[in-house]
């Protein structure tokens, strides 16, 4: 990507692969010809939440949100996450500026994969938001859309 702003987010498609072991590996270069590179510090999975597999029973080797569906969405969005272990869950919603929107879940969940709907009653604005599921020392962050 060319002429992006450094504000720490950056929207690309996710390749169809389907993997245990992604990472991400970013390198930026400034108009002075610096450069600097960071790789993520663990792996995390890839696979098409929407591709019909029957995950029930199955359990996730990281903390993972899988996306949610629709997105962008008005009304209520289904947000889906799992767990590799059983422990306690909370996932939130914030908005742009770190504040907490919503909390959509907090308690002990069993180890595999859940679902939470985040009914927008009208009170959240047009915009985007980041739902974000912390698992013990763990935290997933997951860009929500939403719209009219």
């Amino acid at each position: 990507a060319t002429g992006e702003a450094n504000d720490g987010i950056y929207s690309w498609q996710v390749p169809a692969d389907v993997t245990t072991e992604a990472r991400i590996k970013v390198v930026a270069h400034d108009g002075s010809g610096n450069s600097g590179e960071d790789v993520s510090d663990a792996d995390f999975e890839i696979y098409d939440p929407l591709a019909g597999a029957d995950v029930t029973g199955e359990i996730p080797t990281a903390t993972v949100i899988t996306g949610n569906s629709p997105n962008p969405f008005g009304g209520s969005t289904d947000i889906r996450f799992g767990i590799p272990r059983d422990g306690v869950v909370r996932l939130a919603v914030y908005d742009v500026n770190g504040r907490v929107v919503e909390e959509l879940a907090g308690g002990t969940f069993s180890a595999g994969y859940h679902s939470v709907t985040w009914r927008n009653d009208g009170s959240t604005g047009t915009g985007i938001y980041f739902v974000q599921l912390r698992f013990g020392s763990e935290e997933v962050t997951h860009k929500i859309v939403v719209s009219r």
